[in-house]
């Protein structure tokens, strides 16, 4: 019984042995050559020195792998949706795939090992012969590689050194695209810069001959609303006062009280006359900062207008400036590349953005001016009838003086006052229009990150109850002009 159970005891520690010796010994060699097979491989029968096949055969996404990593155009049948990365990659040229296998330091298998290997290929025709051409498809032939170095021998140098010869040839490939889409971007640069020079030269004129337009119409409007608020003054306030004066008379009042009353209706004049120039002053130093404001805004018009053509060369230059250096490794190839195929499409987009903007830009302004000709027309004939409607007013007004055999020089200085400040609130109005109108076309020229600077403060020169020019019937055209006299 013990004897069984020494014997027992043996035959355990032998396969514990066994079992570890198998953990830790390296790959068992092949049968043939005794040197240990590469992982994913193995030797092809019969072969002196071993070669060594792959197992499988090179996958899609492999394949798709070392296009992009060399840079290579994808196929279009290896970029459909539908194709399965893990599937075998089939149908490429003899040329195709020799410089797969060389990237690999492999080769592919001779029509021998083709057929040693048969049962790892799947028994099929060699398809790497000279049957057909170098740059034909080998319709259904799968990609298997071989391989017969050693790590450390020679045969592993030469096959490191056919890949760099491979590699060096690629980054010549990259560096002349390169060169030529540099080239490119340049030629495209000049000519979209050109292309928006012209269309902003051309713009140009129609441009700023809209705003005037918009300008003369918004003044138009405004002067016949504030000629109406000067009739309601002359109506209702210098032509009471001078009433009452009348009134006097036809009552007989004694000349003393006329003579109070004249010197109270000249009083009221001269107090007129001061409110509006006052209001006059003011308006005109509005009226200056907006002037000043609006030539600012023009000049930058002009600015960002001519500055559309270099912003389409500033989109590509940071990126071809770093480019002035040739690149050293195929992988800095491709980075440069990646960024010059961007700034290409960069300068496209700057090139669409540029002249969208122009368009836009000359679509608001010239919106609307077509039949603001005829508008314009019709206003000036209007206004030419209040003209001449205030100036019988005005004759009305000084002829009641010979009633009371007085003459008041301040009433004429009073009716050119009058004028005069209507000039300025009409001009007021066409500036705040034309600034309006000029920020907007600067806005859709330049683009959101453009912040036009802020209109001047309008003191206190505003007209009361004034609003922005519009139709005559949403204006009420009895309101009191910038500086209604106020009644003594």
């Amino acid at each position: 019984m013990v004897r069984r159970l020494c014997v027992l005891s043996m035959c355990l520690a032998v396969l514990f042995a066994t079992a570890c010796k198998k953990k830790t010994e390296p790959p068992e060699p092949s049968a043939e050559s005794g040197v240990a097979a590469p992982g994913g491989m193995t030797n092809v029968p019969g072969t002196r020195p071993a070669v060594f096949i792959s197992m499988k055969a090179v996958t899609v996404g492999e394949y798709l792998d070392f296009l992009r990593t060399t840079g290579q155009p994808v196929p279009p049948r290896l970029a459909a949706e539908q194709i399965s990365l893990g599937a075998s990659v089939e149908g490429l040229t003899l040329a195709e795939a020799q410089r797969y296998a060389t990237w690999m330091m492999m080769r592919l298998p001779s029509a021998s090992e083709w057929g040693k290997a048969s049962e790892i290929v799947g028994g099929v025709p060699y398809p790497w012969g000279d049957e057909l051409a170098p740059d034909e498809p080998r319709q259904a032939a799968k990609l298997f590689l071989v391989r017969e170095w050693a790590t450390g021998s020679e045969g592993e140098r030469k096959a490191s050194q056919d890949k760099q010869v491979l590699t060096d040839a690629m980054l010549a490939q990259q560096k002349e695209q390169i060169s030529q889409i540099k080239g490119r971007i340049d030629a495209a640069a000049a000519a979209a810069g050109t292309l928006v020079a012209q269309e902003w030269e051309q713009a140009k004129p129609n441009l700023f001959t809209a705003l005037q337009q918009k300008k003369d119409y918004a003044e138009l409007m405004a002067r016949k609303e504030l000629n109406g608020n000067v009739l309601h003054i002359l109506r209702n306030e210098v032509g009471e006062e001078k009433q009452k004066l009348i009134g006097l008379k036809a009552q007989e009042a004694t000349q003393d009280k006329i003579n109070q009353a004249s010197d109270h209706y000249k009083q009221s004049l001269a107090d007129w006359r001061k409110q509006i120039e006052e209001k006059k002053q003011l308006l005109q130093e509005t009226n200056r900062q907006l002037q000043d404001k609006a030539l600012e805004l023009k000049q930058n018009i002009e600015a960002v207008g001519r500055q559309l053509s270099d912003k389409l060369e500033a989109e590509t230059k940071d990126v071809t400036d770093q480019l002035a250096a040739e690149a050293s490794s195929l992988e800095t190839a491709l980075s440069l590349r990646k960024q010059l195929e961007a700034s290409e499409e960069r300068l496209q987009k700057a090139e669409e953005a540029s002249r969208s903007a122009l368009h836009r830009m000359g679509d608001s302004v010239v919106a609307g001016t077509e039949k603001l000709g005829q508008k314009m027309q019709e206003l000036r004939e209007q206004l030419n009838e209040q003209q001449g409607t205030i100036s019988t007013v005005q004759e009305s007004i000084k002829s009641l003086s010979t009633h009371i055999d007085k003459q008041f020089d301040d009433e004429a200085f009073l009716f050119q006052d009058l004028e005069r400040l209507t000039t300025q609130g009409a001009l007021k109005r066409g500036l705040d229009a034309e600034i309006g109108e000029l920020q907007e076309a600067l806005k859709l020229l330049a683009g959101p990150e453009e912040k036009p600077a802020e209109t001047p403060a309008e003191a206190a020169a505003e007209v009361p109850g004034e609003a922005p020019a519009e139709e005559p019937a949403q204006q009420p055209a009895h309101e009191p002009v910038e500086a209604q006299p106020s009644q003594t």
